[in-house]
């Protein structure tokens, strides 16, 4: 399965990617984000609803579909399309999760504080970096046959 392994550090790659992304964002508010002044609370609490869902979404779409691509890659191990959608799976769910930062970049820039903006950071931050990525299981089907078992009758 070096194709799966491959993948997986490609995810791996894109997932340190993605935190550096919010690190960025941090920087680009603190730095050329407006002078903090008082910010509509109807729009705090709408990026937080949309925070909430996109998350609640995402983890109900991660846990669904990639049972669907786990399951044809433990059938047929060596097949590359559902390499693919597993791969682009891992890789939507880690942009969605993208997403809750990008939010605190938003209010941010509607004159919100840095501590106004800071659990969407840090709920990002946690969500790339604490949710593992899926690994396929491999079952016994795909283990080496240890022979004995395949007798010839004559």
């Amino acid at each position: 399965m070096a194709g799966f392994e491959v993948s997986l550090q490609a995810l791996r790659t894109a997932r340190r990617f993605l935190l550096g992304m919010v690190f960025l964002y941090v920087w680009i508010g603190e730095k050329d984000g407006p002078v903090p002044r008082a910010v509509n609370p109807l729009l705090r609490v709408g990026l937080y609803v949309v925070a909430v869902s996109v998350i609640g979404t995402t983890l109900w779409l991660r846990r669904r579909e990639l049972k669907r691509a786990q399951d044809s890659l433990t059938r047929q191990p060596g097949d590359v399309l559902a390499l693919r959608r597993w791969r682009a799976i891992q890789l939507l769910v880690l942009v969605c999760f993208l997403a809750v930062p990008l939010y605190g970049l938003v209010l941010r820039f509607q004159g919100a504080t840095l501590a106004q903006a800071l659990p969407f950071y840090m709920v990002g931050t946690v969500l790339l970096f604490f949710l593992p990525l899926h690994e396929v299981k491999r079952d016994e089907r795909d283990a080496p046959s240890l022979g004995g078992s395949s007798k010839k009758r004559s």
